[in-house]
């Protein structure tokens, strides 16, 4: 399986995904909501490989956006889809507004929901789901309520995707990130010892590679500390 789509691909953990993937001679589908950052990485990435690039721009708020997406899926017969977009914001249940967890949960959830539903139609067995997630998904923390009923909700669909699809040949796999280094975390005094997202690059090419024939189910990523 070589065609890869990756959604929030023009920064951070997205474009690092993309940048070796495409090394790696995978054909990449790359995914933002700016044509121009889309267009400026794709030509980066054409500059030093041999791989076959396509980018989408796509709001993911809107429905009209996520079926065009569906259909550029289809279109270009996709096998491994990398749910990488999404937004964070911190708070404790008193600070977040109603509208801030839906816009959150549209981003966060209900999108990649909707990806997968339509994926799933015609792409009945052979295929792999990447969702990056993060522990707050697993181990909520008072600052986050909002964020982290999304992530958890990203897990909650996992695990009955896992159990909808046993006995085919699919792989669904959660990537559990502690802190990465991101735009979002630049400000943190501890940045430099956060995961650069190179690491999880590289690890995504292995579970698609190396480790191709074990079932890899969740995996918890975080830093060594030294």
């Amino acid at each position: 399986m070589k065609n890869v789509f990756i959604s929030g691909s023009t920064k951070g953990i997205g474009k690092a995904i993309a940048v070796e993937l495409a090394s790696k001679n995978f054909n990449i589908f790359l995914h933002g909501r700016s044509n121009r950052d889309l267009r400026k990485l794709a030509k980066k990435i054409k500059k030093n490989n041999q791989s076959n690039i396509k980018i989408i721009s796509a709001d993911f708020s809107k429905e009209k956006d996520l079926i065009k997406v569906c259909n550029f899926l289809k279109k270009n017969s996709v096998q491994i889809i990398i749910n990488n977009a999404g937004q964070y914001i911190n708070g404790n249940i008193e600070e977040t507004s109603l509208k801030d967890i839906k816009n959150l949960f549209q981003i966060n959830f209900f999108s990649n929901f909707f990806i997968i539903k339509n994926f799933v139609k015609w792409k009945k067995d052979n295929f792999v789901i990447i969702n990056i997630n993060s522990f707050a998904g697993k181990n909520s923390s008072e600052n986050e309520v909002a964020y982290a009923a999304t992530k958890h909700s990203l897990y909650s669909l996992s695990k009955s995707l896992k159990a909808e699809f046993i006995g085919k040949k699919v792989k669904i796999i959660d990537l559990f990130l502690s802190a990465v280094k991101t735009r979002i975390t630049l400000n943190r005094k501890n940045y430099k010892e956060l995961i650069d997202p190179k690491d999880i690059a590289s690890l995504i090419y292995d579970l698609l590679t190396k480790y191709s024939s074990l079932q890899a189910s969740e995996v918890n990523i975080f830093k060594n500390k030294s």
